[in-house]
Parts: structure tokens; sequence; C-alpha cells
């Protein structure tokens, strides 16, 4: 398997992506707290809140996975996170359906799909290399060593 990650180990790549998860959802977790303080509480806030602390709960999944090496944690990470992607996707293409136009979020969101995408496959190459050790993927000639 290619080393998605130009010239570091998967792992970085996924204490990068850990990090940055780990950042965006605390923000996120922030605004809906901050959003239900301001304009009060609206029962249409109990999803964005699940949604927000579940994301938070992957985050924290993906960073204690990659700081103990756990394969199994980072397979769940990825279960999980896939099973996500698949439900943004299905949402994002209900959304265009109903509206019957494209606009400036739908193409965010595309860009968003992008990185989950690439996301997953730095994790899962990073549980190849659990599994597999380092022979499992091919790296740039920087990291070769004889």
């Amino acid at each position: 398997m290619l080393n998605p990650c130009c010239c570091i180990s998967p792992r970085i790549g996924v204490f990068v992506f850990a990090i940055v998860d780990l950042l965006l959802a605390a923000g996120y977790v922030w605004g809906v707290i901050r959003s239900i303080f301001d304009s009060g509480f609206r029962s249409e806030m109990i999803g964005e809140l699940i949604i927000a602390v579940a994301l938070l709960g992957l985050a924290i999944l993906l960073l204690l996975g990659a700081l103990k090496n756990s394969a199994e944690k980072i397979r769940l990470w990825l279960i999980l996170w896939i099973v996500y992607l698949i439900i943004c996707v299905v949402f994002q293409v209900f959304n265009i359906w109903s509206h019957q136009a494209v606009n400036l979020r739908t193409g965010s969101s595309l860009v968003s799909f992008l990185i989950f995408l690439y996301q997953i496959w730095v994790v899962y190459a990073y549980l190849t290399e659990l599994r597999c050790g380092p022979a499992g993927l091919t790296y740039c000639p920087t990291q070769i060593t004889v």
C-alpha cells in the first residue's frame, strides 16, 4: 500500500488529524452550547449537540488510538467514521435533491468530503502499519533506510 503522507509516517499523519479533529470538535461543542444559552433551548438543538459530542468522542478515540498504538481503537474509529461519512453523504444528497440547486455550502461540503476520504486513507495506512509493520507501506525515498 502506498503511504498517503508524503515523507512522514502515517502515525504522525493520524496525530495531526486527531489534534485538528479534537480542536474542531471542541469548537463545535462550544458553539452549540453557546447557541443554546444565547437563543434558548430548542428541540432541534438535541441532534446538533449529540453530533457535536459524538465528533468530540471520535477525535478523542483517534488520539488515544494513535498514542497507544491500538489497532482496536483505530479500527473502531475507522468504522464509526465511515458510518458518519455515509450519513453525511445521504443527508447532503437529500439536501441537494430537496432544494433543486447547489449552493455555496454544498461546494464546501464536497471539499470536506474529500478531506474525510483522505483522512480515512491516512488512518487505514496507519492501521496497515500497525498490522504489517512499516514493510506494509511504500515510503518516499528519504524514509528508506538500508
